[in-house]
Order: structure tokens, then C-alpha cells, then sequence
């Protein structure tokens, strides 16, 4: 009996080490921006290289790294009033393009498209939101993506990303409107356990099996 409380205790406490030792590194940044507009244009709203962050290297044990996640959100929002005896409207996107030191991934784009129902009329909050989630696995560097960014990573250089395409909005009749995008990017190290976590969690589960063939 003993014996079992003893393999149990080890199970658990290599689980609660499995849990506290696979400690993903995640970073965050934050960003928006706002932009008022009238009357009839085309104009890039945000521009190319607009939003860039700077993410520290991996700092942990190389060997427990099992890759590289980066996550874009950005939702874009706009709302405008015609001019009178105008139906205004307004209609643009951003492609889905970023760069990772300098080298660049293609994602996904959006679109955002309003108009008034009436002349003189209110174009009511339009919204959408543009995500990209990209994993670089340790395993993939020179198959899916440069090896060179992984080295580094490795080799204690920091990771510059850019989103690297234009939000351009078309507009017409607006007597005034308002342009908003909130969002950010995630880069998260993806770790392992460690092998000595890994060892003590299979011998627990071998005393407990142990124990069950004994007692049949």
C-alpha cells in the first residue's frame, strides 16, 4: 500500500513538474491607431511598415525548443456621415503580407465595404478582422522557411516583425468619417518538457504498473 501511495505521489509530482517546466514563452505587442477622412479620396490609411515590433531571442535551453509561433490580429473599423443629398460611401482592405527579419510571408488580407442607405445618411460601424497564425517548427528550418532565422533565434538575436502591406480606403460624398484599427502580434516560443521530468514521470507510471500486475 505504501509502495502505491509512493508511485502515485511520484506520477504527480511529475506532472505538476511536466506543467511548471513546459513554460512557453509568449511576447505581445500592442498597437492601434485612428485616422479621420471626408470628401472624395483614395489614400493608403495605414502605410506599409506602419506596425513593427521587436521580440527578444529564445533565452531558454536550445534542445527544449520545438518551435516558433508568430500571430497577427488586427481588426479594422470605419463609420461615416454623406454629404447631404449624397449617398456616400467608403470601401478598402490591407493584404495579409509581413515581414520577419526582412523576410517576407504572405497571409491573409481583408476587406471593409459600406455605404448609406439614403441620401444624407448615417454608414453605420463597419468591421473586420484580419488574423494570421504562422508556426515555424525547429524541426522545418531550411524546408518551410530561411534556416537563418532560426540561428538567430539560437544565437540571441532579437526577431523584427512588420506588417508589410497597406490599408488603403476609398471614400466618397462623406461629409465626415472616422477610421480606427486595434490589434497585435504574439510571438510565442514553443518548449518540451525536460528529460529528467520526462524520466521521473515513466518510472512513477512503472510502479504503478507494477503494483497492478502484483495485486492480479
Amino acid at each position: 500500500m505504501i509502495a502505491k501511495y509512493i508511485a502515485i505521489a511520484i506520477v504527480g509530482a511529475a506532472s505538476f513538474a511536466a506543467i511548471s517546466s513546459h513554460a512557453d514563452i509568449t511576447q505581445t505587442f500592442n498597437f492601434s491607431t485612428n485616422a479621420s477622412f471626408s470628401e472624395s479620396s483614395s489614400v493608403p490609411t495605414i502605410p506599409r511598415g506602419f506596425f513593427s515590433a521587436t521580440f527578444s531571442p529564445y533565452s531558454g535551453d536550445s534542445n527544449d525548443l520545438t518551435g516558433f509561433q508568430i500571430d497577427w490580429t488586427i481588426t479594422f473599423s470605419a463609420s461615416a456621415l454623406s454629404k447631404p443629398g449624397f449617398e456616400g460611401g467608403f470601401s478598402g482592405g490591407p493584404g495579409g503580407n509581413y515581414l520577419v527579419n526582412s523576410v517576407g510571408y504572405d497571409g491573409n488580407g481583408g476587406s471593409l465595404s459600406a455605404s448609406a442607405s439614403s441620401p444624407g445618411g448615417a454608414i453605420p460601424l463597419t468591421t473586420i478582422t484580419v488574423t494570421n497564425d504562422r508556426i515555424f517548427l525547429t524541426a522545418n528550418a531550411g524546408l518551410t522557411y530561411d534556416p537563418a532565422l532560426l540561428a538567430n533565434i539560437l544565437g540571441a538575436s532579437p526577431l523584427d516583425l512588420k506588417w508589410d502591406t497597406d490599408f488603403s480606403l476609398g471614400y466618397g460624398s462623406i461629409l465626415s468619417g472616422d477610421f480606427s484599427e486595434t490589434g497585435s502580434v504574439t510571438l510565442i516560443y514553443n518548449t518540451v518538457p525536460e528529460p529528467g521530468t520526462l524520466a521521473l514521470a515513466g518510472l512513477g507510471a512503472s510502479v504503478l504498473c507494477w503494483l497492478r500486475r502484483r495485486k492480479a
